[in-house]
């Protein structure tokens, strides 16, 4: 259903958290990354194309889930997110 590429977790506090993807299924509206330390980030589907890039400010934060929501905003599918995927 996507494509993406998560840079694994933060090296620096001075640092952006970045996942980038693709969706192949004009069905997705809505992407929510839930990070290691229990934030969720929120990002509307555009063109097929999403993007995270967050200053976190804290070494070692990662993207641990993608949650893939519709566009009857009902949740299409979790993914447990893997660095350099």
């Amino acid at each position: 259903m996507i494509d993406y590429i998560h840079f694994g977790p933060t090296q620096s506090k001075h640092t952006s958290l970045i996942l980038l993807g693709r969706s192949r299924s004009a069905e997705v509206a809505v992407m929510e990354a839930r990070l290691s330390d229990g934030r969720t980030l929120s990002n509307e589907v555009t063109n097929g194309l999403f993007v995270f890039d967050a200053p976190i400010q804290a070494v070692g934060v990662k993207v641990d889930e993608l949650k893939i929501i519709g566009q009857d905003n009902q949740v299409l599918q979790l993914i447990q997110a893997k660095p350099g995927y």
